[in-house]
């Protein structure tokens, strides 16, 4: 019989291990949001460890507040462009169009 396996949820010892490794390892933390299996933990929190990590494409995804937006979009210098159209893509087209404002002043 095949054992099942069920997506990590917001085992606080995990959630632990990313903030650790956001501080000492950003791309451990990395690899563990791609890994996409944490459901519940505190996404505001974890968008600023990105940001000061230099995290800046994780750190959008996890932000939902337009001012925190506005502020880390503008290093695109540090975002893979094809990941930057995708956010883009994502926002309302009147958020979209205050970050590009943003970007090009």
């Amino acid at each position: 019989m095949a054992r099942q396996t069920s997506p990590v949820v917001s085992k606080p010892s995990v959630v632990q291990l990313l903030e650790i490794n956001l501080v000492t390892n950003p791309q451990v933390a990395d690899a563990i949001l791609a890994n996409g299996t944490l459901t519940h933990y505190d996404r505001p929190r974890i968008a600023q460890l990105c940001e000061k990590a230099g995290l800046y494409m994780r750190a959008l995804q996890h932000y939902t507040d337009l001012v925190d937006i506005k502020r880390v979009i503008v290093n695109t210098h540090a975002i893979d462009p094809q990941s930057l159209v995708e956010f883009y893509g994502s926002l309302s087209a009147e958020w979209a169009l205050d970050c590009l404002q943003v970007c090009s002043t």
